[in-house]
């Protein structure tokens, strides 16, 4: 795809802060080694941030993205403390789950498939020591809400589900949750 949008950029010392009111993407293409491709016609992206080189530490403060299937809002900040970094994050997300599920299909056992509109919202955070940056799943606490309109799995016709899961440390843990099964 291509791209096109202004960035400003004002450096103080150590300080930079970086701003895009807009940058259009066309014809967006994301590959991951067998999975399918993640495709948009178009996408809108505008975000704000403040990186302190010396501190080493990036907060971007906003960041938004817009196309016809997905819109993202939330901020992140990565942060070095000493000899450890932490991470934190929060996104609210509005997206149609058939077009997103290339994205997502990692994290989801073969041969599921989902489809439906979704608002959503996810907030993890990490610290972990900087020499070992494996440790950061293992150290992940994170919230989410998820679910589908429908599902398809194993033979199974799974109806509309919406659950909420937790993790602590990098154990998770989803809240229970009840669903029809072929109409059942």
């Amino acid at each position: 795809g291509s791209a096109q949008g202004d960035i400003s950029l004002a450096v103080k010392d150590s300080i930079i802060d970086v701003m895009a009111k807009q940058i259009a993407v066309k014809n967006l293409a994301l590959s991951y080694p067998n999975q399918p491709s993640f495709r948009q016609e178009y996408m809108n992206i505008a975000f704000s941030g403040r990186f302190d080189t010396k501190n080493k530490i990036s907060n971007i403060e906003k960041i938004t993205i817009d196309s016809p299937q997905i819109k993202l809002d939330g901020k992140l900040t990565n942060a070095e403390t000493g000899s450890n970094i932490k991470t934190e994050a929060s996104f609210k997300a509005d997206y149609n789950l058939a077009a997103a599920s290339s994205l997502i299909s990692s994290f989801m056992p073969e041969g599921f498939t989902a489809a439906g509109t979704r608002s959503d919202m996810l907030w993890f955070a990490s610290t972990y020591p900087k020499q070992q940056p494996a440790l950061f799943k293992s150290n992940l606490n994170a919230k989410a809400t998820f679910g589908f309109d429908s599902a398809q799995y194993m033979g199974l016709n799974i109806g509309k589900t919406d659950f909420s899961l937790q993790m602590n440390r990098g154990l998770m843990t989803i809240a229970p949750f009840s669903t029809t099964v072929n109409n059942g």
